[in-house]
């Protein structure tokens, strides 16, 4: 039988993850919008993880019994500018990473080590996904949000 804590904290990292999608896709519009090609790959790749971790966990909810709640989101924080979007991106992925650890931990406590190395797995895609976020925030700090505006309108990265 399955444990209902542990699918229902699946469930709350499904709707996490179907937010993180919906989020990169209207940002990833935006920068296409904008003539932003360097940052598009960028978002393409996100977009791609993210829907991977969907899927991981749809499967998962499954195996173990449980039953997939649909169309399940959270609020998406869109940025206006280029600066907000970033640091929408980034809280986005600080509250995964937390619940990420959360659910880590109570399938441990439930004596699920598989499901519990599969998300440490996507946790630390998570954290990559955060440290992208900071290091570009970074640029834009050092650089200047137009000078980094100006590098990605050429494409490069």
């Amino acid at each position: 039988m399955a444990n209902a804590k542990l699918i229902e904290m699946l469930n709350a990292l499904l709707a996490l993850e179907r937010t993180g999608i919906d989020q990169y896709k209207i940002h990833r519009a935006k920068f296409v919008n904008w003539q932003l090609a360097g940052q598009v790959p960028y978002f393409d790749d996100r977009i791609n993880e993210e829907l991977g971790h969907q899927e991981f966990l749809e499967d998962r909810i499954l195996f173990l019994g449980g039953t997939i709640i649909p169309q399940v989101i959270n609020e998406v924080h869109v940025g206006i500018e280029i600066p907000a979007i970033f640091d929408n991106d980034e809280e986005a992925e600080i509250i995964s990473i937390a619940t990420y650890n959360e659910a880590i931990a109570l399938a441990v406590s439930v004596g699920d080590e598989d499901t519990a190395d599969k998300l440490r797995f996507i946790l630390s895609q998570e954290t990559d996904h955060l440290n992208d976020i900071v290091a570009r925030k970074d640029q834009m700090r050092m650089a200047g949000v137009q000078n980094w505006v100006a590098v990605n309108i050429r494409g490069a990265a």
